[in-house]
């Protein structure tokens, strides 16, 4: 619009350690993850590392990067095998450290982002039972603590645990807080990805159970 430059062409033109490639970095793992379209640069993005190498001031936006590189780590370490699985796990586990201190600091910023990352790890090492009540406790956090675009991504892997599991009802039941959430957040095309895996795997038109929830 009006001849102003692409993201590409942005990110192209960067140098190296600048903010404008911190933050397209940042941006497209946030992507990557949001449509889970795991492509082998968002599986390489490593904020921490960036943050290291560019000397940047760490802000709220660099915290949040850290926070989805957590969340991509995890869920790559659930996929992924052998070594790739084992270093993408010490990834999330890295995270995860940096994440209970920001914590202990404040509580309400990042308890429900501590609650999900913590789930996710017990998730990927089989710890089923604590994994569970942690992903209820991260949608109640992000409740309470008005993230909804936060409740709407602990519902989402909550809603994926549980499906994995086995236990179909919890596992709707989050997919269809997931997608008002979603909604309310203003990601409709997220909303309608996980749409779609409700119509896949359950068979079931959504729109009726969003409207009654």
């Amino acid at each position: 619009v009006d001849n102003m430059p692409r993201e590409g062409q942005i990110l192209a033109s960067a140098k190296p350690g600048s903010n404008a490639l911190l933050y397209g970095k940042i941006h497209h793992l946030t992507r990557a993850f949001l449509f889970r379209q795991m492509d082998d640069a968002s599986a390489n993005i490593d904020v921490s590392g960036t943050m290291t190498e560019g000397s940047h001031q760490l802000n709220l936006f660099h915290l949040m990067g850290y926070f989805f590189e957590g969340l991509t780590a995890f869920l790559l370490a659930r996929q992924l095998c052998g070594n790739e699985s084992a270093k993408c796990f010490e990834r999330g586990q890295s995270v995860l450290s940096q994440m209970r201190c920001w914590s202990e600091h404040s509580r309400w910023n990042w308890e429900n982002k501590l609650f999900l990352l913590e789930a996710e790890s017990l998730f990927t090492i089989g710890e089923f039972d604590r994994a569970g009540s942690l992903y209820v406790s991260a949608i109640q956090s992000a409740h309470e603590h008005k993230f909804i675009h936060e409740e709407a991504i602990a519902s989402e892997l909550a809603g994926m645990f549980f499906f994995e599991r086995g236990f179909q009802q919890k596992s709707l039941a989050c997919f269809v807080h997931c997608i008002k959430s979603y909604r309310a957040w203003g990601a409709e095309s997220v909303a309608r990805r996980v749409e779609s895996f409700i119509e896949c795997n359950f068979g079931y038109n959504v729109s009726p159970l969003v409207s009654t929830a």
